[in-house]
């Protein structure tokens, strides 16, 4: 056999192997950028991806929108006051994804009364490239400006896992853990009652694990919440921020030092509502699912906390005005 002739074979071979990968990829697709308007979902779909899709392609339906990470998906969009607000919910959200989306909406003509974000105590630790390197954390390439061919050929030009045949078996056996649990579509319309989940016992030993994050992006943190405020204040939007509880275990866990800065300068740029400081919400397991997500019950007493501007808990959502966080 000549050398041009086995390079030929060669060649056709390794493209008929990539493209039987990349169709297998696509068909299988855990990180449901191909169908991104399933009914259920792999575990591992690209949330941020699927959020986007949907509201850039609905945002016409409302005029207030929520910011926040997974622990804002207990907050009932429909309880908050005189809106029609979509809760923008997605896993480990950091303030450079808000402002991503807030500004890619507002480019689209979304006509807004108010923007909610609720804030973490891992917003100021987590970088927004480290996101972008994760298939699971990915963005919309939309909100980057990423290539479209860059952006599809991530997903299905790589190598297959382990997760990508377990999904098969899974679909097999209607293993969906995504059909009810995490519905990102399911809140915004009357289904919320039916959002499901599962507590343990008080005593349960997964309340003595924490969950704790590490990293210093406060300088990035910063500015995106800084540049939210000011694109808001652009176009007259009135802007909520606020720091979401915080399970004991896991405030004993974290780096107060950090945390304890990043609410300082937050003070500097807006007023906001501290829910995060020790209280018995927060020493309280029976308002956890685990150490790091409060309870849908919560989630009204977070909401009811602002719009009255009470506190009904010592201690839980001190009104915090601008510049004055000692």
């Amino acid at each position: 056999m000549t050398h041009k002739k086995w390079f030929r074979i060669s060649m056709i071979t390794l493209l008929t192997l990539l493209t039987i990968n990349s169709i297998f990829l696509y068909i299988t697709d855990i990180y449901s950028v191909a169908h991104p308007n399933r009914k259920t979902f792999p575990t591992a779909f690209t949330q941020r991806f699927f959020v986007a899709t949907y509201i850039l392609n609905h945002f016409h339906e409302y005029d207030t929108l929520l910011f926040g990470s997974s622990r804002v998906q207990f907050i009932n969009p429909q309880h908050i006051p005189n809106s029609n607000t979509y809760n923008l919910t997605i896993a480990e959200g950091i303030p450079e994804e808000y402002y991503l989306m807030l500004q890619l909406l507002l480019n689209k003509g979304i006509k807004l009364k108010s923007v909610l974000v609720g804030l973490d105590n891992f917003s100021h630790n987590i970088s927004f490239t480290s996101h972008q390197n994760a298939l699971e954390t990915k963005s919309h390439y939309l909100l980057t400006g990423e290539p479209l061919y860059k952006f599809y050929s991530d997903f299905f030009f790589r190598v297959p896992t382990k997760r990508d045949f377990q999904d098969i078996q899974n679909r097999s056996k209607h293993l969906n853990i995504y059909k009810l649990h995490y519905d990102i579509i399911y809140n915004q319309r009357d289904t919320f009652k039916k959002h499901t989940y599962n507590q343990p016992e008080p005593n349960d030993p997964i309340y003595t694990v924490p969950t704790a994050w590490h990293g210093n992006n406060l300088k990035n943190s910063l500015q995106a919440i800084q540049d939210i405020k000011t694109l808001c204040d652009q176009h007259g939007i009135k802007t909520i921020f606020w720091i979401n509880p915080i399970q004991h275990t896991s405030y004993n866990a974290m780096d107060h030092e950090l945390f304890k800065k990043f609410k300082t300068k937050l003070s500097y740029i807006t007023d906001y509502y501290d829910f995060s400081e020790p209280n018995e919400i927060s020493n309280d397991n029976k308002n956890w699912l685990e150490t790091s997500h409060f309870i849908p019950k919560i989630g009204d007493l977070i909401i009811k906390t602002i719009y009255t501007d009470k506190v009904y808990v010592k201690d839980f959502g001190i009104h915090v005005k601008k510049q004055e966080y000692k």
